[in-house]
């Protein structure tokens, strides 16, 4: 009885995150990891889905604040209280990943999901946390990606979208949070290169999402190459 009210919840979750209500949905989530529930693997991306949706308006927001050319004091108060927000947020996510997800017992496969989707929202917080703390979380991060890549790439039915999107994701921690520009460059030039001439073999669906994956590494690669020397 007890196992068919916790899928019911689940349930609810799905339909009440399809509603909007982001929030409820994310507290219906918790309660049910805090009471030791073991997700199944039909229910490991809403969980994603419904942190995303809570993290990712206010980095949007933040972010598109930053950019406004001439922001008035308003402007950064406003900055100061989202970062606050996005910050609590993600030790939030991550504790109950740490605390009570990753210790449950799943197979290797939901463990590199959850410690791919774990090392995303440790970068996250590289904009929320005082300079000193950069290098400790940013390794946390690093580990936890590095992790999750070597257990997908080895799958004999690789999930390119998920590897590949973690290889984009990795080298943007490098590159952009942990003073490797190069070695990022190398790693997703190559990734990239791989990517777009295997295409081809990729049904339609899959072939649409691989090729954003692509895009993005190529906006990246374009952003971190070193910049040619102008002859005066």
């Amino acid at each position: 009885m007890f196992e068919a009210d916790n899928r019911v919840k689940i349930y609810l979750a799905h339909v009440i995150y399809e509603s909007g209500k982001i929030n409820d949905a994310a507290d219906i989530i918790r309660q049910l990891v805090e009471a030791k529930y073991v997700l199944q693997p039909e229910d490991r991306m809403l969980v994603i889905n419904v942190w995303l949706s809570i993290v990712n308006p206010h980095r949007s927001a933040i972010l598109n604040m930053k950019d406004i050319p001439k922001p008035c004091d308003n402007i950064h108060i406003a900055i100061e209280e989202m970062t606050e927000i996005l910050n609590k947020n993600l030790d939030e996510i991550i504790n109950i990943i740490q605390t009570h997800i990753l210790s449950q017992s799943m197979e290797e496969e939901g463990k590199a999901l959850f410690l791919r989707y774990l090392a995303d929202f440790q970068r996250y917080k590289l904009d929320c946390v005082d300079p000193a703390e950069i290098a400790k979380i940013g390794s946390e991060s690093r580990s936890n990606y590095m992790k999750a890549i070597d257990f997908f790439k080895t799958q004999p039915n690789q999930n390119v979208e998920i590897l590949m999107s973690s290889y984009l994701n990795y080298s943007i921690l490098l590159a952009d949070y942990l003073d490797q520009k190069l070695k990022a460059l190398d790693l997703i030039t190559q990734q990239h290169h791989e990517l777009s001439m295997s295409l081809e073999k990729y049904p339609p669906d899959t072939r649409a999402k691989v090729q954003d994956i692509v895009d993005l590494m190529a906006e990246n690669i374009e952003r971190w190459k070193p910049k040619q020397e102008v002859d005066l």
